[in-house]
């Protein structure tokens, strides 16, 4: 019997016109996920304009070969530069979500009169700096899973340096926190950042099977994705999150372009 996924998203090859799933969306299509599910209906829209017409223009006996190949690859550079647009449509969405997600907050900030707050979290971050062997790891084994929630509260407020505790080990402790205090934000977040990564996918199997429906040189590819805000690196599956290594292949490509008069 054949299984049926009501939630499986099909892509149409422009190059083959044939379909084939990409992906399985299980999160909701509405409501805050809504702003993630349009840019997938968009891609997906425009991939399917695309295969129709180049079909169009394969089926056109009046167009060489030649023109056949020039018509391909000016509507596969139409389709990229809209795919370019759902990008920046995607990161915004991203954006807000990450800003609202920053709201949550793991501990209350000091009020400019509570000295006495203060004066009790510097003794709490002496007497970790003071601890050793079993007594450092039980003292920050409480920090992480919430049952020295005051001292979790001390941590987050003040300074690294005065705690002696690693960025990266605040960084999981704030994180439990923030669960702990916002379970029902956290989850949904949690989802919506489900939405979110698998978005990015299909626009970057979308975006793969529009850039091999014509011979386009990467020099091509970049110009017809845009370069703000990197939407062009996500599209063409950049393997690196680094802003340096993107920026030298940026300029690696800005400088072809100029050589070859691209404006």
């Amino acid at each position: 019997m054949t299984n049926f996924d009501s939630n499986a998203i099909e892509l149409v090859h422009p190059a083959t016109g044939q379909r084939r799933q990409l992906a399985s969306w299980r999160t909701p299509r509405n409501g805050a996920h809504a702003q993630f599910w349009e840019p997938v209906s968009l891609a997906l829209a425009h991939v399917g304009n695309l295969a129709d017409s180049l079909a169009t223009i394969r089926n056109n006996e009046r167009l060489s070969d030649g023109a056949k190949l020039e018509d391909s690859k000016n509507v596969v550079v139409r389709t990229l530069r809209e795919l370019g647009q759902v990008q920046v449509k995607l990161n915004a969405a991203i954006e807000a979500v990450g800003v609202e997600r920053g709201k949550l907050s793991a501990a209350q900030p000091y009020s400019p009169t509570d000295a006495v707050t203060v004066q009790i979290d510097l003794a709490l971050a002496a007497h970790l700096r003071s601890l050793a062997g079993p007594e450092r790891e039980r003292f920050v084994a409480g920090l992480h899973d919430g049952t020295n929630q005051r001292a979790v509260d001390a941590v987050l407020r003040l300074p690294p340096v005065l705690t002696s505790l690693s960025n990266e080990l605040l960084g999981l402790i704030e994180v439990r926190a923030i669960e702990r205090a916002n379970p029902d934000q956290v989850r949904e977040f949690q989802e919506l950042a489900q939405s979110a990564r698998r978005a990015q996918e299909i626009l970057r199997e979308a975006s793969a099977a529009v850039t091999q429906a014509a011979q386009l040189t990467p020099q091509e590819i970049y110009q017809s994705f845009g370069t703000a805000g990197g939407d062009w690196a996500r599209l063409a599956g950049v393997m690196t999150s680094d802003p340096e290594a993107i920026g030298v292949l940026e300029r690696r490509y800005q400088a072809a372009d100029a050589s070859q008069g691209v404006e």
